[in-house]
């Protein structure tokens, strides 16, 4: 999006869990007012510093819009490209209730599910898929207000899977799926914070014995809204990091001021594309590693225009601007597309010892040592043992991706690296060599 405004400029141009859920009147799952929710996922690089986002050119995003009861309405996947290709949309009754779901890809339906409502509890789900013929059907059986009973049903009615949802306050806390026969095929189980917003996610397949594990973290706004939500693996390294920028229905009265639009602004979906207001009334515009167009800018509050001029220019762009969540939109009778921009944090500082910390705190059994085992323990004392006695103790403590092992508090100690991979901890010397291949300890190694 950034060479559309960098040609105006040199040119010289005048002036985005699957279920089918009942919700009630004003939906508890946002808090305020919503409008719409841009939501976008980077990778974490782990770097001498900390974490850091991992920003590219890639214009893919999800956009979901809301209704006045915090319902959502539509949901859009936008691709790399930046072009809508996949998008649902769903409609409720007066209570609230969800009644319907339309997918669409390409812009033709792909499927549908419709659900019957009875005393505001969905009891049934029908889906349909791109020729309008039913697909499958869903019972669900009620017993009382934290389990019910779902059973999926083929064309012909016979019975396919049954699945056991328990929910705590509203919210869904474990599921296990079976076989018609009563075997269990899967389960999955859910710890929830204060907030009711997952923590961990617990995977168990009982066709391969496979156990997934996710853990996630949370920052939220001052309306109790997560805007950014952190994903670990199951050693509690930080893998994802999804950003979300909620806009509420009272961002269209935002006050456009100096204040608000001072700074660095990246352009939503770039790796490195900027516009920098400073306090000068001077601009910059481009990346550091290319030549910057520059010049001066002005704004008009009551119109809430953004008027860049070009140094050595005779033209000006003027951009009509709002800001909607943490965003800045721009938007020109001279520019086919809206420009978004964003602050950004480049580092995570601090996660790097919050992240790691977490995924040490456990019992590690010391391979090619059938009967040893470390503990590294919250007060920053490690304990080696066998399974009859203590072996040894000291002290670690990490500094950035080092980890530091001392005999006692007062002594220097040597520095290690260590990297994790699956259920591993792996502790190396500076020269590469292993010191330690942990795994992580469970009862059944005994």
């Amino acid at each position: 999006m950034t060479k559309y405004l960098l040609l105006l400029l040199v040119a010289g141009v005048s002036s985005c869990i699957t279920s089918s859920p009942n919700t009630i009147t004003k939906s508890k799952e946002l808090k305020g007012d919503v409008f719409q929710i841009i939501e976008k996922k980077y990778y974490a690089n782990l770097s001498k510093g900390g974490y850091s986002i991992e920003y590219e050119d890639n214009l893919s995003y999800d956009i979901t819009t809301y209704d006045s009861q915090n319902n959502r309405v539509k949901k859009e996947y936008i691709n790399r490209e930046g072009e809508v290709f996949w998008y649902i949309e769903d409609a409720y009754d007066a209570n609230g209730n969800l009644i319907s779901k339309s997918s669409f890809f390409d812009h033709q339906l792909e499927s549908k599910f419709k659900n019957r409502i009875e005393d505001d509890k969905v009891v049934e789900t029908t889906y349909y898929g791109k020729d309008g013929k039913i697909s499958r059907t869903s019972l669900r059986k009620y017993e009382g207000d934290s389990l019910y009973i779902v059973t999926e049903l083929d064309t012909t009615g016979a019975i396919q899977m049954i699945s056991d949802i328990r929910k705590e306050e509203g919210k869904i806390v474990s599921m296990i799926d079976k076989f018609p026969t009563g075997k269990r095929k899967r389960s999955i189980k859910y710890e929830l914070n204060s907030a009711g917003n997952i923590t961990k996610r617990v995977e168990e397949n009982f066709q391969d014995g496979m156990l997934k594990v996710n853990h996630f973290e949370y920052d939220y706004d001052q309306k109790g809204n997560w805007v950014k939500k952190y994903h670990f693996s199951q050693n509690k390294q930080l893998q994802q990091v999804s950003v979300r920028n909620i806009i509420y229905t009272e961002d269209e009265k935002k006050p456009i001021t100096q204040n608000t639009i001072l700074g660095e602004w990246f352009i939503f979906g770039t790796k490195a594309d900027k516009l920098v207001l400073n306090d000068d009334y001077t601009f910059s515009l481009g990346k550091k590693e290319t030549s910057e167009v520059t010049g001066v800018w002005s704004l008009n509050t009551k119109k809430h225009q953004l008027i860049l001029k070009q140094t050595n220019k005779e033209n000006e762009i003027v951009f009509d601007c709002s800001l909607k969540g943490e965003m800045l939109y721009l938007q020109s009778k001279d520019i086919e597309e809206l420009l978004q921009l964003e602050k950004r944090v480049l580092i995570l500082e601090g996660f790097i010892q919050k992240v790691s910390e977490k995924a040490f705190l456990k019992k590690w059994k010391i391979q090619d040592n059938k009967n040893a085992f470390i503990e590294f323990l919250p007060d920053d004392s490690f304990v080696i043992s066998s399974s009859t006695e203590v072996l040894e103790k000291g002290f670690w403590k990490l500094n950035d991706d080092m980890i530091l092992l001392r005999e006692d508090e007062k002594s220097k100690g040597g520095e290690f690296i260590y990297d994790f991979n699956d259920k591993y901890l792996k502790i190396f010397d500076t020269s590469g060599n292993i010191i330690f291949l942990l795994e992580e300890y469970n009862e059944k190694m005994n």
